[in-house]
């Protein structure tokens, strides 16, 4: 942490017009200034690898929390799809119980004019078998 004293000296006479010699009272303010900025630089960069270190260390916990939640996700998901899968099975197969059963045979709809006749044949037969027996 060398001050070159004869640099600054050159520095301020060449570019401000201002003399200066190596015992004046201003270079040793300029040293003090150069050993407290250097302190000041050397504590920022401490606090810098500290929170390098920190933002690395809350980095990875994050990653294994986001991992974590990640996996989560994906068991809660796989789940409710094999939920919905069964679903569906088990309808599908009450479906098929239902096309796979026999269909019972259908009744011819009644119509009304064979009732009619038949009726009236069944009254006529009962009529003329009514005046038989009384004769």
């Amino acid at each position: 942490m060398m001050l070159d004293k004869d640099k600054i000296i050159a520095e301020l006479a060449t570019n401000y017009g201002i003399i200066l010699n190596k015992e004046d009272p201003l270079l040793v303010a300029v040293l003090l200034n150069k050993i407290i900025l250097a302190e000041y630089v050397n504590e920022l960069d401490q606090h810098l690898a500290e929170s390098i270190t920190n933002v690395a260390i809350k980095e990875d916990v994050t990653e294994v929390k986001l991992h974590k939640l990640l996996n989560d996700n994906q068991i809660k998901n796989r789940q409710e799809i094999e939920r919905i899968l069964n679903q569906f099975t088990d309808n599908l197969q009450s479906r098929l119980q239902l096309i796979n059963q026999p269909i019972p045979p259908k009744r011819k709809p009644t119509s009304w004019p064979a009732w009619l006749i038949s009726a009236f044949l069944l009254g006529l037969l009962l009529g003329i078998l009514g005046v038989k027996t009384l004769t």
